[in-house]
């Protein structure tokens, strides 16, 4: 991946914590198979580690769509810990 490539990529995400742009020095492949590639992201301008991202990249594409934001579950919440804690207790 080329700078511009990853300009095209990365082009609508910041880092979350310092709020400056990502850099390709940003990005580090830990592994790559065919087109899919398992990165770790850490902003080189505050430190902020997003752990490891997956991307879907096919190098013989001429356009990249920007990346979005895929939000996972909502974190869990006291409710949360007390049904599992309930269900735990009725059936072990």
């Amino acid at each position: 991946m080329d700078e511009r490539e990853f300009r095209a990529l990365f082009s609508g995400l910041c880092c979350s914590q310092c709020r400056n742009d990502f850099d390709l020095g940003d990005i580090f492949v830990n592994k790559q198979r065919g087109d899919l590639m398992i990165c770790r992201l850490k902003c080189h301008k505050c430190g902020k580690d997003f752990g490891d991202i997956v991307l879907n990249f096919n190098s013989k594409s001429k356009y990249h769509s920007e990346l979005e934001i895929i939000e996972g579950a909502p974190p869990i919440n006291a409710d949360d810990v007390i049904d599992a804690h309930e269900f735990i207790k009725k059936n072990l």
